[in-house]
């Protein structure tokens, strides 16, 4: 899986957290600030070594599957290294796939 199809997953893992409501509309600009703010919230947990801050952003179903904390930090650091500890992130569009928002971005630098 090249990094770009590991980045682009991981935000649609981080998109999972998004209210029903949000899913279920047209996206607007508010959503992709607000979506994109997560995101970074995320991140900025994942820097700071923040297992659980960056674990209760995450969708429940992630929570579910990768419960405890320090378990899905272990699941990024594996599988998401790029995004693990990222220097800087760069979103792009808003979209929506098969229902579910989804966003791409690049990260750069550890």
């Amino acid at each position: 899986m090249s990094y770009v199809q590991r980045l682009s997953m991981l935000f649609i893992v981080l998109l999972a957290a998004l209210p029903l409501s949000a899913q279920q509309r047209d996206l607007t600009d508010a959503d992709g600030v607000a979506i994109h703010t997560v995101i970074e919230c995320q991140l900025e947990a994942l820097r700071q070594d923040d297992a659980g801050g960056a674990f209760a952003l995450a969708g429940p179903e992630i929570q579910v599957k990768f419960e405890p904390p320090e378990r899905f930090v272990t699941m990024i650091q594996t599988w998401y290294q790029p995004v693990y500890r990222p220097r800087q992130a760069v979103f792009r569009d808003l979209n929506s796939l098969a229902g579910q928002p989804t966003t791409s971005g690049s990260a750069c630098g550890t």
